[in-house]
Formats: C-alpha cells, structure tokens, sequence
C-alpha cells in the first residue's frame, strides 16, 4: 500500500503541475490529438484483428477444415473476419481516443473540486452492466445492433477510466479491469448451460472472450502504469505492443495469399441452385404438374431443354433437415440439422465449401430463417445476403432476384456458385394483383392470416375455402416462377446460359387436408415429398428429358462433384449423372421427419420414417408403432393401406427400411440454437409451433 500511495502522490502532483499545458498551442494540441488518435486506433485494431484471428481459427478447427486440407477455404475465412474484426477494432480506437480525450478534461474539473470518487468509474461500470444485459437479452438484429453500439461506448469509457484523478489509481486499475473483464465473462456465463465445461472452452466466442481478458490485462500494465500523463493511457508503452499485435496480423495475411486450393474442377463450369420452398410438383407446369390453377410456364420453358424428374422424393417434409441433405448429401440424422431448434453442424462439409475449395467463387441469397447463417448454411459462402429473410408476410422473390441480378453481373468472369432461395410459397399465402386465381373469393377466410388460427378452424374449410387456398398458394407460385424466369433470361443475356449448370429443386410441398392437416412437417405422403426437380448440365450428351424413376434430392450433391469433375474423397450417396444419361435410378428412396425434442404443444413431436422401391412405399410410425404400405401405381393418392393384400411387397421392403434405419440409428451431435423469444414468435407464424 505504500508503494501505491507513493505512487497516487507522484501522480498527484503531476497533476498539479500539469494545469499549465492546458496552454499549449493549437497546432501542438491538434498534433498530440491526431498522434493519440493513431496510437489507439492501431492499438485497438491490431488487438480485434488477433482475437478475431484466434476466434476464426478454432471456429475453422470445429469445421473439419485441418482435417480435410481445406487450405484455400482457411485462407479465404482467415483474410474475411481479419478484416472484419480490424474494422470494428478501428472503429473502437477512434471512439476510445474521443473519450479519452474528454475524459482527461473531466477529470481535471474535478480534480479541481477535490472529488475523491474518480468520475469515469460509474460511467464505466454502468456501460459494462449494460452490455452484459444487452448479451443475456433475446437475439434479433436490433438487440445486436445495440450490443456493437454498447461495445464502442463500452471500449470508449476506458477513456474516462485512464483519467481519473492519479490518486485514485488502484481503483482505476481495479475498475478498468473490471469493465474489460465483465462483458466477456457473461459471455462465458451464457454460453456455459448449453455446452459441457471441457466443450465451452473449445468455442470461438468463449476464446475471443479470454482473448479480451488478456487485451484487458495488458492495456492496464501498459496504460495505466506509474509515469504515464501522456493523454492518451497507451503513450507510456510507446508502439511496441501494436508493432507486435500487427506482427502476428501481417503473417497470417502473407500465410493466406499462399495456399491453392486442394481440389480441382476438370469440368469447371459456373453452377446455379434454384430453390424454391414449400413447392409441391404437382402444383407446377412440369411433367408430373397435373392442377392448372398454379403453373409455372417460365421454368417450364427453360426445362423443356433439361432434365425433369417426375419422382424426385426429399428426404424430409420440413425445411432445415431437407435443404441440410441438399447441400451435404447426407440423410438428416446424418447430417443431425432435425430439430425445430437446430442448426447443421460446422464440421458438416457442404457444396459449397467444396467449390470454393475447387477455386469457385460462391454466394447465397435466401428468404428464410432456416437456411441463414445462424442456422449453419452460411459456411463456404463469400457471400450469403440474407436480408430477404424477414417473416412469412413479405413478399421476397423480387428481392430474391434483384440481388442474384447483381450477383451475376458482378461475377460473371468468374467460376461460380450461386445459391438462390425462393420463399413465397410457403404460408402465410399472400395475394398478388397481377394474378387473378383467388380474385373470385369473398368469403370469410379473407379476413384469416394467421395458419395457427387457420388450424384452430379448419373444421369451418369447405371446398370453396380449399380452392380459395389453392388458388391463393397458385399465386405465390406464379409470382415466384416470373422472379425465377427473369434470373434465367438474364443468366442467358450474359452468355452464360451454355456454361452453367442449372439446378431447380424445391424443400418440400404442403397439405392441403388431404389427411386433416394444413402445412406441412408431420407427414411424409406425396403431398410433402414429392418435389420439382430439373437438371441443365451443358455438354452431358444422350441427356434424357424426363426420368420417372424415384431418386433422392440429396443426389444433387454428388450429381454436381460428378459433373464437375470434382474428385471430392468423401462419399456422399450416388450420382444422379448416370440416370440423366438414361440409366436406372436407386434401388430405393429414403424419407424421414425426425422431431423427439418438438415442444409438447406444437403437433410436432413425431418420428416418421419412408422407404419407397418401384410402385410401393411403406411408411412407418415409430410412435404410434403402426406401419402402412400403398400401392402406388393403383393408389397414387396414398389412401388405403394394402399391407393386408400384398405381403409379399411389405416383406420385401420390410428389411430394406430396416437396414436403412440401423444405418441412421448410430448416435449424432444434434446442435441446437439457443430459442429466443423472437425466434418462438417466427416459428410460430409459420406454423412450425402452435
């Protein structure tokens, strides 16, 4: 205590004796102004750029990139978020020398009144609780919005902290630790209930967070030690310590100017994936379409020149586990994206991540909630717009288009991947004005836009108000296949119609009470997984029209690897090349809809499963331990269980599914996401909870 007393009094008559450089010149104010602005702006940003290099190393560690010898992958991710995160450490210099600069005069004021209780201390701590609440509270773009603005203020008040009067310097080292250390502590503290200890420490924003701790340590040794009246706290440790934090950033940028990528396209043509949800085949102008009130004449026109499957069967009826078995080739208790509350794991290899590691540029732009970043299918994507991902009564698809617009002409020199997510089908069912197929109806369901009211009432649908949903879900389809014409027609004025292969795929359909239910997620009949799905692959000669055949959506992954000539040592299922050249398809197609964890209230909670070969499909209820079969070829509406007249059939796929589902039975990691309130309120909307 001696020591620190003597040193408070030093400082104590430093401060005394400084009074009279408040008359210093203007321009030798403005010159040690811009020269602390610079000092903390290289400190802080040298700082962000290497937490944000330690975060971004162990979050590509949890995805398999080491393992797979992603180097090209790593390099593009490591040079993204060091530019991320340098930006927002400038940003947070900037805002740090401000205060600090105002905080020196403060705290000369009352220094001048003889206060005691250092002024910035208070200010300090409460911008740190704030934070901390900001970071407990639910999520949503505005709650993250306030937590980077409460950051800054947060950093910056470090500024009032150094200049507290000198003979309150223990508290000011105290609270100045204190304010660095709270935050990242409650961060620890909010990941730490979902995760086992040993796993906690393992995450990207826990290791940032003891990164900060340490940033914090050494700002108070270097900043606020004995001798520094310096206005700026980092003056007293001169520009080694940022010489050394940029000495680290500048050899991981020279490091990833240095890696190729590992594997290579023999057939590098650019690649599009049209995906449009919650779309049934049989609503669409395809081959296979048969209700004329919902067409899709733009995509038809374009698939009169490609490969149409008539049987295309999803291997789930709900959005997140369908799309994960697209983009990894894997079933969904494969690839574990199954829970309502999910998200696909990082170490999931997806196409995309392949192509860029084959030298692809790759980008995305999709509408809904479970295929953004947040939910795991923003990984191997250099750029993934989700801003067309606001809520089910918007009206996307243009938005959809007029970013892929750009997208194409922006890389159009380039070898691609582009990913498109399409939404509108999906309910809420919206009218449009330029289509006329529900302009006859006046009824009350008019005044109903909510599909959980919906439900609740679906004892008062009759048939007029069954057509009127039809025609309302044509229209989302006719406006959706007009967005998708206009990227086609534009993708053919570029000149890059004949060097892109061309993918147009749905999730899922929907019902419509065929068995008393509206939506989709809880069955596995045709009305949900029996899909639109049509190739375009330039240069494929003796490429069949129309393939009949059953196949499995997840086959577009291997189907593009194969096409592109991609040697991707992973088995991902079979290609689906061979049978747009008229071969046979798969001996059998797999469905399921996996949802143990469903919150009691939702309707959710089942465990279904599907094996179709040939005319016959058998589905089997794990719950309810009830298997039913149906003869496809003379029931293709799925009405009457023939288990009792062909046993024969049932025998025959009996051990086929068995074998599939021992295959599916071995554990997996479901990773889940934290559900905010907001996310419950989303989900609910669209009819995932009610």
């Amino acid at each position: 205590m001696e020591i620190w007393s003597c040193i408070a009094g030093a400082q104590g008559d430093r401060h005394a004796t400084s009074r009279p450089r408040s008359g210093l010149s203007g321009l030798r104010r403005v010159t040690r102004g811009l020269r602390s602005l610079l000092r903390a702006t290289l400190f802080f940003a040298g700082s962000a750029g290497v937490i944000g290099l330690g975060a971004v190393l162990a979050e590509l560690r949890a995805q398999g990139y080491v393992e797979l010898g992603f180097e090209h992958n790593l390099a593009v991710e490591v040079r993204n978020a060091l530019a991320r995160w340098i930006a927002l450490g400038a940003i947070v210099g900037v805002v740090h020398a401000v205060l600090a600069a105002g905080g020196r005069r403060g705290a000369r004021m009352l220094a001048d009144r003889g206060t005691r209780l250092p002024a910035g201390v208070p200010v300090a701590l409460g911008l740190a609780a704030g934070f901390s609440l900001l970071a407990l509270s639910p999520g949503g773009a505005f709650r993250r919005f306030l937590v980077f603005f409460a950051t800054l203020l947060w950093c910056g008040s470090l500024g009032f902290v150094s200049r507290v009067p000198a003979r309150g310097a223990l508290l000011r080292r105290t609270a100045g630790l204190g304010v660095f250390a709270i935050p990242p502590l409650f961060v620890v503290l909010r990941v730490l209930p979902s995760y086992h200890v040993v796993a906690t420490l393992r995450q990207p924003e826990v290791l940032a967070a003891i990164a900060l701790i340490g940033a914090a340590v050494l700002w108070m040794l270097i900043g606020a030690g004995p001798g520094n009246d310096d206005p700026d706290p980092l003056g007293n440790a001169g520009p080694w310590p940022a010489a050394a934090l940029w000495s680290v950033i500048l050899a991981a940028w020279i490091w990833t100017a240095s890696p190729q990528p590992r594997l290579e396209a023999a057939n590098p043509k650019n690649v599009l994936l049209i995906a449009v949800d919650t779309l049934r085949l049989d609503h669409t102008s395809l081959a296979g379409g048969d209700v004329g009130s919902a067409r899709t004449p733009r995509v038809a026109a374009w698939a009169s020149g490609a490969t149409t499957f008539t049987t295309a069967i999803s291997q789930a009826p709900w959005t997140m586990p369908a799309f994960g078995s697209i983009v990894t080739g894997r079933y969904p208790r494969e690839h574990a994206a199954i829970s309502l509350f999910g998200r696909l794991r990082a170490n999931e290899t997806t196409l995309s991540e392949v192509l860029r590691e084959a030298g692809y540029w790759t980008g995305g732009v999709v509408s809904h909630l479970f295929v953004d970043a947040d939910h795991g299918f923003g990984q191997g994507f250099d750029h993934y717009d989700t801003e067309n991902s606001i809520d089910q009564r918007a009206i996307t698809s243009d938005g959809v288009t007029s970013r892929a617009l750009d997208l194409l002409d922006a890389h159009r020199q380039e070898r691609f991947f582009l990913f498109l997510h399409y939404f509108d089908p999906h309910y809420e069912y919206r009218d449009h004005p330029d289509q006329k197929n529900a302009d006859g109806y006046h009824g009350w369901l008019r005044q109903v836009t909510d599909i959980e009211d919906l439900r609740n009432e679906r004892q008062l649908l009759g048939p007029e108000e069954i057509a009127h949903l039809h025609d309302l879900y044509a229209e989302e389809i006719a406006f959706t296949d007009a967005q998708i014409g206009r990227v086609l027609e534009h993708l053919a004025q570029l000149g890059l119609e004949s060097d892109t292969a061309v993918v147009f795929v749905s999730d899922h359909g929907e019902e419509f009470l065929e068995r008393g239910w509206l939506g989709h997620t809880v069955q596995l009949h045709d009305e949900v997984v029996r899909v639109p799905l049509v190739m375009a692959l330039p240069g494929v000669e003796d490429a069949v029209s129309i393939v009949s055949d059953p196949v499995e959506t997840r086959g577009i992954f291997a189907t593009l690897l194969d096409y592109l000539q991609i040697d991707f040592p992973f088995d991902r299922g079979d290609s689906l090349l061979p049978v747009v050249r008229g071969g046979s398809g798969p001996d059998a197609v797999f469905s399921e809809v996996w949802l143990p964890d469903a919150p009691l209230g939702s309707g959710k909670r089942t465990r279904i499963s599907s094996v179709r070969t040939g005319g016959w499909k058998l589905i089997l209820d794990h719950d309810r331990e009830r298997q039913t079969l149906y003869d496809l070829a003379n029931d293709p509406g799925e009405t009457r269980d023939a288990s009792l007249d062909a046993p024969s059939a049932l025998a025959q796929l009996k051990p086929v599914l068995g074998s599939w589902l021992a295959a599916m039975s071995r554990g997996v990691e479901v990773r889940v996401v934290e559900p905010s309130r907001e996310l419950r309120e989303r989900l609910r909307a669209l009819g995932y909870l009610d």
